[in-house]
């Protein structure tokens, strides 16, 4: 951030949880991501209706701050999302992506928003490279390149991250989680996920969801590719 002298500024710490919830699981997601982890600057001096938006949305949260109410956590987690997406639209990405057509960085945005708007549906590396216009060679090539990871590992780490945080956060029974997640069957999904954290589905949401201290073998998965 680029401030004039004796210009003020409030600063705000995001749980992680809400962050994930404004951000969604859309197709733009991916992108929104990608953002938000690069070093740039967007001057909002000639972008009056932006800056209103963004000052409202900062401002309406602090107000569910301030006085919570029914539903708070699901109304900054709205407000939130319209300021990030203001700050998307802001950001020029469009632009970016543009100027980055053919890069190694640019494909492996288009595969994570692939991926992002389609994990559910299981497919495999051929339907992404397809969708890209490049061979599975060389989109297996950009991803070991550029996160020392194949495709496949990429796949599978997005929809086991999808399924811990849906373990962790929601009501649904293994069951329904398993279906909802485009399994076929429980016994699948179990297997998968065992594989991807060593812990069953169970085992996992009982430690995460515990008051009791975690046992020291326990460490919650980490995901790091998918923020």
């Amino acid at each position: 951030m680029i401030m004039e002298a004796g210009s003020s500024a409030h600063i705000a710490e995001i749980a992680e949880e809400t962050l994930s919830r404004a951000i969604g699981d859309f197709f733009e997601s991916a992108a929104m991501h990608t953002l938000f982890e690069s070093d740039w600057t967007r001057s909002l001096a000639e972008d009056a209706a932006s800056h209103k938006t963004i000052c409202t949305g900062l401002n309406s949260i602090g107000s569910e701050l301030t006085a919570p109410q029914a539903a708070t956590g699901m109304m900054i987690a709205a407000h939130l999302r319209i300021v990030l997406v203001t700050i998307l639209r802001a950001s020029g990405v469009d632009e970016v992506a543009m100027a980055t057509h053919g890069n190694n960085a640019h494909y492996l945005q288009r595969f994570r928003q692939l991926l992002e708007a389609g994990f559910r549906a299981h497919h495999p590396v051929g339907y992404y490279a397809r969708e890209l216009g490049i061979t599975h060679d060389r989109l297996h090539a950009i991803c070991m390149r550029e996160l020392g990871k194949t495709p496949k590992s990429l796949i599978a780490e997005r929809l086991a991250r999808e399924a811990a945080l849906g373990l962790e956060r929601s009501t649904l029974s293994v069951k329904q989680l398993s279906y909802s997640l485009g399994f076929k069957d429980p016994a699948h999904f179990s297997n998968f996920f065992r594989r991807m954290t060593g812990l069953t589905p169970g085992r996992f949401r009982r430690l995460t969801v515990s008051s009791n201290p975690e046992p020291e073998e326990f460490s919650p998965p980490n995901f790091a590719d998918w923020p």
